[in-house]
């Protein structure tokens, strides 16, 4: 299903995030290919609520802001501000 990301898709949203980019260490493998692949803008997911954050992409990631938009803290409680991207 990776190969269904259109290669010109500008925001990318996904369920987990991808690995290096506010993921403590969980993130994909995969999806980073991807983004490299189709180089969005943007991508979204959430999944590891305690690695909420923005992270500027690097190497084949250059040119793309990732955020983990998880809005539960430790123990599923709410609390992380929103996050704000201007595109």
């Amino acid at each position: 299903y990776y190969d269904a990301i259109a290669d010109d898709v500008d925001v990318l949203l996904c369920h987990g995030p991808v690995k290096g980019y506010c993921d403590e260490g969980g993130g994909c493998e995969t999806m980073l290919t991807h983004v490299g692949r189709v180089n969005p803008r943007l991508v979204v997911s959430g999944h590891v609520h305690s690695a909420h954050g923005v992270a500027e992409g690097k190497g084949r990631a250059r040119g793309t802001t990732f955020v983990n938009a998880a809005n539960a803290r430790k123990g599923y409680s709410m609390g992380w501000d929103a996050v704000v991207i201007d595109i």
